[in-house]
């Protein structure tokens, strides 16, 4: 019986969620999308995550009050237990809350205006004759400020549409004769580096340790101690456990692998560094051709031909740093504008 009510609660979560707002796009953004405007988000993965995070706890503690309900614990430690709900209670209507804000954060453009999204109030009208420069920071992000210096738009590098514009701003405001800019790290001095994403191993690993301390928590609230928690991963009735300590792992080595995945580059050569492999220099005069192309997925790809050689930088893994790294390419020739 208890089984049974747990797999309904999980098709009851998985039917609400298909009627929360919060995972469609609004018929306003449609229509802005429609008269041709383009969209610059948070992607939807990482929209996705902390609601998701928020329902797996959820899930878990669910899961464990059903085994400790079947075990008679109600009766000695309900109010433990109340607690335990309600905070769950309270994390997942944060998480979903965190959730609709990261959605709200979109801009929409065109050539004429920008609009920028905001929680729980109408979008901001912002034409492009009201931006006085633009201020590239580093090459991740850069903001757009007004002509009475306010800061009106940021925009990173991780949001999904970055680079057209980052193109489009950099052509209308001018940057290198307008805007004041640190030049010890852009990509419009001369040199920048292009980094690998790891914000979604970095989720893992909070994840895993959510996860981890909320199954400690459980087992000692319930009177056992470190060695009965120990037993729970040699019992096959739950194994399951195991998913925890393998997502945390997972996160850690995903944060490694990817924090040693670099691509610097200057007016001389470019240099890919690997993970546990010789780093591969790549000088600009030995490059045979260079070419950039679009994916299915609407992403960019740098393609460098080399001694017989191809080499592929993609958008989508080295997002932060990529729009620069075209326009220092179209700069030294390599690219056609």
């Amino acid at each position: 019986m208890v089984k049974f009510i747990f797999l309904l609660s999980i098709l009851l979560i998985a039917a609400l969620l298909a009627k929360i707002r919060l995972y469609r796009t609004s018929k306003e953004q449609q229509e802005y999308e429609k008269n041709g405007m383009r969209l610059v988000s948070e992607p939807k993965i990482k929209q996705m995550m902390l609601p998701a995070v928020g329902l797996l706890m959820a899930v878990m503690v669910s899961f464990f009050m059903c085994l400790a309900i079947e075990d008679g614990a109600w009766e000695d430690a309900a109010g433990m237990m109340l607690l335990c709900i309600g905070v769950t209670a309270g994390l997942l209507v944060v998480c979903f809350f965190a959730g609709y804000c990261m959605q709200r954060r979109h801009i929409l453009y065109d050539e004429q205006k920008i609009l920028v999204g905001r929680v729980f109030r109408p979008y901001e009208v912002i034409y492009w004759y009201e931006i006085g420069r633009m201020e590239i920071k580093n090459q991740d992000f850069f903001n757009l400020y007004d002509r009475e210096n306010r800061r009106r738009v940021a925009v990173n590098a991780g949001m999904e549409g970055y680079g057209d514009f980052y193109v489009l701003a950099y052509e209308i405001t001018k940057p290198e004769q307008n805007a004041v800019s640190e030049r010890s790290d852009t990509a419009w001095a001369g040199c920048g580096v292009l980094r690998c994403r790891t914000g979604e191993a970095y989720v893992m690993i909070i994840l895993g340790l959510l996860l981890a301390g909320m199954t400690l928590v459980l087992v000692l609230t319930s009177g056992e101690g470190l060695h009965e928690l120990l037993l729970l991963f040699l019992d096959e009735q739950t194994a399951g456990i195991w998913f925890v300590p393998f997502i945390l792992l997972f996160g850690i080595g995903s944060a490694v692998y990817r924090s040693r995945q670099e691509i610097t580059y200057d007016s001389q050569k470019l240099i890919i560094k690997h993970f546990l492999r010789r780093n591969t220099e790549i000088f600009w005069d030995m490059a045979e051709q260079v070419e950039c192309r679009n994916t299915r997925s609407n992403d960019r790809e740098i393609v460098l031909y080399t001694n017989g050689r191809k080499y592929i930088i993609s958008e989508s893994k080295f997002r932060k740093g990529f729009s620069e790294f075209v326009c220092e390419l179209q700069k030294m020739g390599k690219l056609e504008v």
